[in-house]
């Protein structure tokens, strides 16, 4: 198994959220949402103004998927020294937010050197229904978009 990025760190989960929002202020985002459960940050939807409006995006940190991960590349390392599943959690509640921190640096990056523009870079975190906050992600996942993805057919 590979590693994941940051699978170590000690960083702060609270230090790499406020390290989030500094790179979204830097890139122009505006109106912050944090949504907690548990005493922790689950996700943190923003908006970022271009032109005569603000585009909502959110990301999710999906905190449980992490620990399952980390939980793995220990089994795989033979590192495993007697880890809870607390002891997963807390490490996945730190690592998830280190790596949506170097996520979003990345992809407005990508933006800042023409590479991409922002709705392209972030499309999967595209809010796309207010009322729920579902991003784009969320409803492929879903299967809610499935009418718009063309199938692939085989061709002999």
């Amino acid at each position: 198994m590979k590693k994941i990025k940051n699978y170590t760190t000690s960083v702060s989960a609270n230090r790499s959220m406020a390290e989030i929002e500094g790179i979204l202020l830097d890139f122009g985002a505006t109106d912050f949402l944090k949504q907690a459960v548990d005493k922790q940050y689950v996700s943190l939807a923003f908006g970022i103004k271009r032109g005569d409006r603000t585009i909502p995006f959110k990301i999710n940190a999906n905190i449980p998927r992490v620990a399952v991960a980390l939980h793995h590349l220990d089994a795989s390392m033979r590192t495993r020294k007697n880890k809870t599943p607390a002891d997963f959690m807390e490490q996945a509640y730190r690592v998830a937010w280190r790596v949506i921190k170097d996520y979003v640096h990345s992809q407005l990056s990508l933006v800042e050197a023409g590479i991409m523009c922002l709705e392209e870079s972030m499309a999967g975190n595209l809010v796309i229904d207010g009322k729920s906050q579902k991003t784009l992600s969320e409803a492929l996942v879903e299967g809610r978009l499935d009418r718009l993805i063309p199938e692939i057919k085989e061709t002999k």
